[in-house]
């Protein structure tokens, strides 16, 4: 069953909020730019807020500071961004002072984790998942679900000659996940595991022209040699629309097909302006 969105008429009354450590920015202009995507590289957050106060500013300067940004409407505002700010800066412009944040998911726990385990033979790859995904410091999400659902690539289940871990957390667990089949990538802070054609345990998002579709979809250049063409569409902003997530498109060219989310980039403006959602995806 695919989740409709907000009437059309309801997608106009735009709603804005940053929270950056205990700071509650609302009701200042805010321009924002997400890119969220289903690769192991952390998603980004660039986000220029107008007009904070000097006390505001001073309190901002905090080093990998807590970043969250909310966005919607009215009656539908919902996380878009969570993760920590690489960069913040306070430019002067004319008469005004703007506060760009540069921001990264999970990009601090994906840099400086490090893991060093021995595992003895027999060890299952279910547990040797697990610890490595711990090791990370990261919201572990759906990992411990995934890696105790089984079914490896080539039906391995457990290491006969035992397993070492040593080093960097996520170049350690990129390596075990793509033997056993796995993609993975951090979303909001927490590990999230899917195979080639799984999807996120939500419901489908429909995208029509009366939820917000924007135009007519367009198939782009496939990722890979051999492997279908990326679907791209843009809609009215979206916060449900999510990497791994399903989606069915309504369309004159599209009647009812479902996609998996590859990538979604949101932007907004609380000045006027762009407002969007746009989304490559993969048939399902």
């Amino acid at each position: 069953m695919a989740r409709g969105g907000a009437a059309v008429s309801l997608l106009y009354s735009r709603r804005c909020a940053v929270v950056v450590n205990d700071l509650l920015v609302d009701g200042l202009r805010v321009q924002f730019k997400v890119e969220k995507t289903l690769t192991k590289n952390p998603n980004t957050a660039h986000i220029t807020i107008s007009n904070l106060s000097e006390d505001t500013r001073r309190k901002m300067r905090k080093r990998h500071a807590e970043v969250v940004l909310s966005a919607g409407y009215t009656d539908t505002v919902a996380q878009i961004f969570s993760g920590t700010a690489r960069t913040t800066d306070h430019v002067r412009k004319e008469a005004s002072w703007e506060t760009v944040i540069q921001c990264g998911d999970g990009e601090v726990q994906f840099r400086a984790a490090r893991v060093s385990q021995s595992f003895g033979p027999g060890t299952k790859v279910a547990d040797v998942i697990a610890a490595i995904a711990r090791s990370t410091g990261l919201k572990l999400g759906n990992a411990l679900e995934q890696a105790q659902s089984g079914g490896f690539r080539g039906s391995l289940e457990q290491f006969a000659q035992g397993f070492v871990a040593h080093g960097k957390a996520a170049t350690q667990l990129d390596k075990i996940l793509r033997s056993a089949g796995f993609d993975w990538s951090i979303q909001d802070g927490a590990l999230q595991f899917l195979r080639a054609t799984e999807t996120a345990k939500n419901q489908a998002v429909l995208l029509t022209e009366g939820t917000g579709l924007i135009g007519s979809p367009e198939h782009g250049t496939p990722d890979k040699k051999g492997k279908p063409s990326v679907l791209k569409a843009k809609a009215l902003l979206q916060p449900t629309l999510k990497p791994g997530g399903r989606v069915e498109i309504r369309s004159r060219a599209i009647a009812g097909a479902q996609f998996r989310i590859e990538k979604v980039t949101h932007t907004g403006d609380t000045g006027g302006g762009d407002w969007y959602s746009e989304i490559e995806c993969q048939p399902l």
